[in-house]
């Protein structure tokens, strides 16, 4: 059975990923304006990368959530702190795109910090192999 800081976990990374969705689809518009003129910024492009992204947090969630993969939970320790750390850059930017977009990152960025917490609670810890046992269902 899944320990509560890893049901936690999943739960609160699927909703950042909505307040995301949420804050492209609200800052579209505005985007497109700023990127106007440069191809390598499209749209197109932009959707593609973030289609991407997502179906890599999704990826990352099922093996950290379900799996119990220490590594895919390092990966994810490691994109989150470059997201947190590039978020502080993008913070003016975001000042000038609107006040929603600015209060859903923030509550992003503070989602993410809360999933790294969980991450290390010591109920999770033995989730990811660390003194837990291979599970019996597992070995048919």
């Amino acid at each position: 059975m899944r320990p509560k800081s890893i049901v936690n976990f999943e739960r609160i990374v699927i909703l950042s990923i909505l307040f995301g969705i949420v804050s492209s689809f609200l800052t579209r518009e505005k985007m497109e304006a700023m990127t106007a003129g440069k191809p390598h910024l499209s749209s197109g492009a932009t959707l593609a990368i973030q289609i991407v992204v997502i179906l890599i947090y999704l990826l990352l969630i099922y093996f950290i959530s379900r799996k119990g993969s220490p590594v895919a939970k390092w990966i994810y320790v490691v994109l989150c702190l470059l997201g947190l750390v590039g978020g502080v850059f993008t913070l003016p930017l975001l000042m000038k795109i609107g006040t929603l977009p600015l209060i859903i990152a923030i509550v992003q960025y503070v989602l993410a910090i809360l999933s790294l917490w969980l991450l290390f609670r010591p109920d999770s810890k033995a989730w990811f192999s660390e003194g837990r046992t291979a599970d019996p269902a597992d070995l048919r």
